[in-house]
This record gives C-alpha cells, structure tokens and sequence, in this order.
C-alpha cells in the first residue's frame, strides 16, 4: 500500500471515531438534559399537590375547631371500667388522624419548599394553641409562602 492509502485509512479512521465520540456525548447530553427536565417536572408537580393538600388540611380546621373543643371539655375517663366511652373515642381517633395529616403535610412542605415556608411554619408551630385553633393569618402565611416559593421558582 502506498503512503497516500495509509494516509487516508488513518484520517478516515480518526474521522469516524471523532463522529461516534461526538455523536455518543450529544446523546448523552440530550439525556441529560430530558432526565433533569422530568425530575424538575416531577417536583413541580409535587409541590403542586403538597399547596392543594396543605391548603385543604389547613383550612380544615375551622370544622375540626368544634371537634377539638369538645375532645377537650367532654372526654370522660371512667375509673371504674378503666375505658372511656366509644363516642369519646371515636372523636378522639378523628382529631388524631387529623392531626397525622395535619403535621405530615407540614413536614413534606418543608422537604419541597425553601426557606420561606420553613420560617411560617416554624411561626405557626410556635403558636400555643391546639393545632386546631391556629390563627388564620398563620395559616395564610404558609399558603402565600409555598405560592411564592411554587412560582418564583
């Protein structure tokens, strides 16, 4: 073979591995990019659900007030039977499945959300009150907050 075929295999050859390289790091690249895009995709949509469900438990609360009232004034102990009434405990497993709802949702909202609805409901946690007599204007600060957080992002 001549110097001229040499030469020529030899640049074809550099040639096509520099096409594969290339065309294997675009590929690469394009997955990349699709792959970050479903993930901000799926906590977009995420966070989405964690402001519908936060705002339905928070504001809740105006019916479960009535509840947790009563659980605080009615609940009778019985010291003979050692029980307490089935009504008496049928409002006390409501206002605790509430209550699981009510500190799980806070807990995701600080996981997906940033700084802002951290300080509001560290603030609304704070409060004294039963978690069924926290104020509005908390309440609303955390909404207004992950709304904030949701689409200034």
């Amino acid at each position: 073979m001549k110097k001229e075929q040499l030469a020529s295999i030899g640049l074809s050859t550099v040639i096509s591995l520099i096409s594969i390289t290339l065309g294997w790091y675009l590929s690469e690249q394009s997955y990349n990019k699709h792959f970050l895009l479903d993930q901000k995709s799926q906590i977009l949509q995420k966070r989405i659900e964690l402001v519908e469900r936060t705002t339905k438990i928070l504001y809740q609360t105006t019916g479960i007030e009535d509840l947790g009232n009563k659980y605080l004034t009615k609940i009778h102990f019985d010291p003979i039977t050692n029980k307490i009434s089935s009504d008496d405990l049928l409002l006390s497993e409501k206002l605790s499945n509430y209550y699981g709802d009510y500190v799980s949702v806070l807990e995701l909202d600080q996981i997906f959300f940033g700084p802002e609805t951290k300080k509001s409901i560290t603030t609304l946690l704070a409060e004294k009150e039963p978690f069924w007599a926290k104020t509005k204007e908390k309440n609303d600060a955390v909404i207004a907050a992950m709304t904030n957080e949701l689409y200034g992002q």
